[in-house]
C-alpha cells in the first residue's frame, strides 16, 4: 500500500523553485525590452498635423496618424511589459524571503535540488545525509515555503491521500 500526499501550493512551491532561474533571467530580459521600447518611442517622431482645404477620401492612414499609432502601441507594450515585471518580481520576492526564513540545510536542499536540479542520491552525498532524509526535510521544507508565501490558506489545505 502506497500512500501519496497532494498540496497544490506545496506544488506550486516547487514549480517556482524550478523557475528560479529563468525567472531571474525574464526580469533582465523584460527590463531590455522595456528601455528598447522607451527608445523607440523617444525616435518616433509624431508630426503635427496640418489641416487646409484639400480633401479627400483615403482608408490608409497618414504620417501622422501611422505616428500616433505606433507611439500608441509601444506605449501599450511598455505597460503590459511593466505588468508582467512587477508581477514577476513579487514572485521572486515572495520567494526569496521563504527561503530566507528556513534552517540553513533547507535552504540548501531546496537550492540544490529545486534550482539546481540535482539528485537525491548527489545531494546526500555532498551534505552527508541519507537521500531519504534529505527528501524528508525537502517535503518539509517545501511545506514550511508554502506556508510563508501564501499564508494560513496553504497550511490549512486539507491534504488529499491516495491510496494504491
Amino acid at each position: 500500500m502506497v500512500c501519496y500526499k497532494y498540496n497544490d501550493y506545496v506544488k506550486l512551491v516547487r514549480e517556482y523553485l524550478r523557475n528560479y532561474n529563468r525567472w531571474h533571467i525574464a526580469v533582465q530580459n523584460m527590463q531590455e525590452e522595456i528601455e528598447a521600447k522607451q527608445r523607440e518611442i523617444a525616435v518616433i517622431a509624431a508630426p503635427v498635423a496640418k489641416y487646409g482645404n484639400t480633401t479627400g477620401g483615403v482608408n490608409e492612414l497618414t504620417s501622422v496618424e501611422r505616428e500616433a499609432s505606433m507611439h500608441e502601441q509601444a506605449r501599450q507594450d511598455i505597460s503590459s511589459l511593466e505588468r508582467g515585471l512587477a508581477t514577476l518580481r513579487r514572485k521572486l520576492a515572495q520567494l526569496e524571503r521563504a527561503i530566507h526564513g528556513l534552517q540553513p540545510e533547507e535552504q540548501e536542499l531546496l537550492r540544490r535540488r529545486y534550482i539546481d536540479g540535482g539528485s537525491w542520491l548527489a545531494i546526500s552525498g555532498v551534505m552527508h545525509v541519507s537521500p531519504d532524509w534529505a527528501r524528508k526535510r525537502a517535503r518539509r521544507a517545501l511545506g514550511h515555503v508554502a506556508g510563508m508565501i501564501f499564508g494560513s490558506v496553504a497550511e490549512q489545505q486539507a491534504l488529499f491521500t491516495f491510496v494504491s
